[in-house]
């Protein structure tokens, strides 16, 4: 998908008619540039800025810092901002590896469409209750200009993620945006989040990473930002500050689901069904370690073993109906949801019995029932 559309202004009640100027055939353009025209709140010619806030609404000319001593130089700057930091959600977006002002200004842009300030479906504003619930959110974005390394969990620099956030006047949450194309040619990367209530140091638990493009699609005009999942902040933010874990298809025993996570259950889903199932729970965690077909067939579990001639491996099924579809094991759930099994392994259900809501496969881009449920109760300590 394209979007993040650059030529285009931005919403008109959050940055009246800033935010508009783009890079795309002007980086020799004359005219885009600051000198002698340094602290003025007009636009050059060329359209850009060489003031105070245009790295907030991404308009700099691209020789500000070199030009303008002191002038972009703040270490945050506010892309929303509803109210006192200690009111609201703050959520602080940091760039990694947009090394010269030209690339800073894309993470700006792609950093409007993830969080939904340019209109794009799947936006962090376009998606209940985040929708319903803006003027409880603070948003910001640290102008940064180095690697941290967020391309994959494990090489994250974590401490100074922490340290530029806490720039910010509220850092609740950290969305690291990773420069894809910087890191290109090395490995295949894609989003992450540390789940909220997982073991590691308490500001670490709520930092994710989302991919961030540079490059610009100039084939039809206007000019636009290549994210082909503009919903993929608002899944890692359900990690991240809900602990809401993901529901994919899982056929795997051995992996335990989080009884800590409200999205997620043991047999039954007590957490969203209130009766008792009609079926037994399934037995068949010690399928895989069958060597042999006849042990495999023999084995006397429920739902039985079932043998692959192919890869000559024994493996556990899930339960289903007479279709062939997963069983709903849930009893008095609540309205539009049910206890399908196959969340983070045979151990989890999940509400629905195909995950293609924000945690799943997002093809529909809202929260199943019980995330729902829990965001909005998360939400009600924030005015």
């Amino acid at each position: 998908m394209l979007v993040g559309c650059l030529e285009s202004g931005p919403d008109s009640e959050l940055y009246g008619d800033r935010g508009s100027w783009t890079f795309a055939g002007k980086q020799d353009d004359p005219s885009a540039t600051c000198k002698g025209r340094c602290g003025s709140p007009d636009p050059t010619v060329s359209g850009c800025y060489c003031d105070d806030e245009c790295a907030t609404y991404g308009d700099c000319c691209p020789d500000l810092a070199g030009a303008c001593s002191g002038l972009g130089d703040k270490g945050c700057l506010p892309l929303m901002v509803n109210g006192d930091p200690q009111d609201k959600l703050d959520i602080v977006l940091i760039p990694d590896a947009y090394l010269d002002p030209q690339q800073l200004q894309q993470f700006v842009a792609a950093a409007k469409v993830y969080l939904g300030l340019t209109g794009e479906p799947g936006g962090l504003l376009s998606v209940e209750p985040f929708a319903s619930n803006k003027d409880k959110l603070n948003l910001y974005y640290v102008k940064h200009q180095a690697e941290l390394r967020c391309n994959r969990t494990f090489s994250c620099d974590r401490a100074e993620v922490d340290r530029l956030a806490r720039t910010c006047p509220g850092h609740d949450e950290r969305i690291v945006i990773f420069n894809n194309d910087h890191y290109s040619g090395t490995n295949t990367f894609s989003s992450w989040a540390l789940t909220c209530n997982t073991t590691t140091p308490e500001h670490a638990r709520h930092l994710a990473a989302v991919i961030g493009p540079t490059k610009l699609h100039c084939t039809d005009q206007p000019c636009t930002l290549a994210i082909s999942r503009p919903w993929s902040l608002v899944h890692e933010l359900g990690h991240s500050f809900a602990c809401l874990k993901d529901t994919y298809n899982n056929n795997r025993w051995g992996h335990q689901y989080g009884k800590g996570h409200p999205n997620i259950d043991g047999f039954g889903c007590s957490k969203w069904c209130s009766g008792t199932p009609t079926v037994p729970a399934p037995n068949n965690q010690d399928c895989a370690a069958q060597q042999t077909e006849a042990d495999c067939l023999a084995l006397d579990v429920k739902p039985p073993c079932r043998w692959n001639a192919a890869t000559k491996t024994c493996s556990p099924q899930k339960l289903v109906d007479d279709k062939h579809q997963l069983l709903n094991v849930g009893r008095g759930c609540l309205p539009g949801t049910g206890c399908y099994q196959g969340a983070e392994g045979l151990q989890g259900y999940r509400a629905l019995s195909y995950p293609n809501t924000i945690m799943g496969y997002a093809e529909q881009l809202e929260f199943d029932i019980p995330s729902l449920r829990h965001l909005k109760q998360l939400l009600l300590k924030y005015r």
